[in-house]
């Protein structure tokens, strides 16, 4: 299933899907069928490619997402409680947002552990996600003793069960 997900999700983006009206609309131009169709297919496909690219177009639906939650008031969140600070890794840009917020968070709380998660994806990478971070949380002043690395997982549905117990 992992497999099948990681081939199927980048045929699904928009770029791919602009990409794929481009080319069935340059074979039915070479092909002399239906020339008025393929025109019309290669305006819609450069015109959802100049709309998808423009920067506030693509990143207006998810702003919503982005900017739904205030980042957490550690004061008001019952801090005694909290033990664990868990970082899930996401791309490499993303990861490194994730990690500081994750820092943040657990310089306000004393005891408490930072859990990097995220394994190799593919095995030709050269280390898995949870080492990077681990890496850069030490370079930004987190003790090594209080960082646990999870690298097993290969996707966020891995790093729920796998995190769990």
């Amino acid at each position: 299933m992992f497999i099948l997900k990681k081939i199927i999700s980048p045929l699904l983006m928009p770029t791919t899907i602009v990409a794929a009206l481009l080319t069935i609309s340059v074979v039915m131009l070479w092909l002399h069928q239906r020339q008025k169709a393929a025109k019309i297919f290669i305006t819609i496909s450069c015109l959802l490619f100049m709309l998808l690219s423009y920067g506030v177009l693509s990143s207006w639906p998810l702003e919503k997402l982005e900017n739904a939650y205030q980042p957490l008031d550690v004061k008001t969140a019952g801090a005694d409680n909290i033990k664990w600070v868990v970082v899930l890794a996401g791309g490499d840009d993303e990861s490194v947002v994730r990690l500081v917020e994750g820092i943040r968070i657990y310089r306000c709380l004393s005891g408490a552990k930072l859990l990097v998660s995220g394994g190799k994806v593919y095995a030709s990478l050269s280390e898995p996600s949870s080492e990077k971070m681990a890496g850069l949380a030490v370079a930004l002043g987190v003790k090594s003793s209080d960082i646990v690395q999870e690298n097993l997982s290969r996707d966020t549905q891995d790093e729920a069960r796998i995190l769990r117990p």
